[in-house]
């Protein structure tokens, strides 16, 4: 029996040896890590990928507003009407939301805490925004558009759209500046605060 208990006692030590060994290692790794990864966040380099509203999806929900939603609205004014309805909707949503974060930071932050709860709330915001329909949330901006016509469904769409992107931290815009590449919708987004 001495021989048998010997045996498990050395695969034991073996076991704790090699458990501690490897928690050793886990702790230099998560140490060398954590220091790349308060980097990143200390220099706002990190996206959420699990939002449904960060840069990468706004940038693909732009495209697909400028690449497949337009070219199936059957907008029958002229691409120049078309351009200038784009233009003034993305500017009064970030007129909007402009306004409303004003009020958002009208809070004094007397405390680190109380700049991340304000960023929180506006995060919710916009995901709130997000999960809302895209006519209701345009519909009190503009109760003069008709709610089926083609003019309605664009500008709610670029509204919505806009709404999202001015919330951005920092805030996504298009770049109406390029006019010689686009014809109602410029081809990129671009941030600037």
């Amino acid at each position: 029996m001495s021989e048998m208990e010997t045996f498990y006692k050395d695969k034991l030590t073996e076991a704790r040896s090699a458990l501690k060994e490897t928690e050793e290692k886990f702790r230099s790794f998560r140490d060398r890590v954590s220091e790349n990864v308060v980097l990143s966040l200390k220099t706002d380099n990190t996206e959420n990928m699990n939002s449904p509203v960060n840069q990468t999806r706004l940038t693909e929900m732009y495209q697909n507003l400028r690449v497949c939603t337009w070219p199936n609205i059957n907008f029958t004014s002229s691409d120049q009407e078309a351009r200038k309805l784009v233009q003034d909707t993305f500017a009064k949503a970030s007129q909007h939301m402009k306004r409303l974060l004003e009020s958002v930071c009208e809070v004094k932050a007397f405390c680190p805490e109380v700049e991340k709860f304000r960023q929180t709330a506006v995060e919710n915001l916009q995901l709130a925004l997000y999960h809302s329909s895209k006519q209701d949330v345009f519909q009190a901006t503009r109760p003069d558009l008709h709610k089926g016509s083609a003019e309605f469904l664009l500008a709610s769409e670029c509204f919505w759209l806009g709404c999202l992107m001015s919330l951005h931290s920092p805030p996504l815009h298009p770049q109406w500046a390029d006019e010689k590449d686009w014809t109602v919708f410029p081809r990129n987004i671009e941030s600037r605060p």
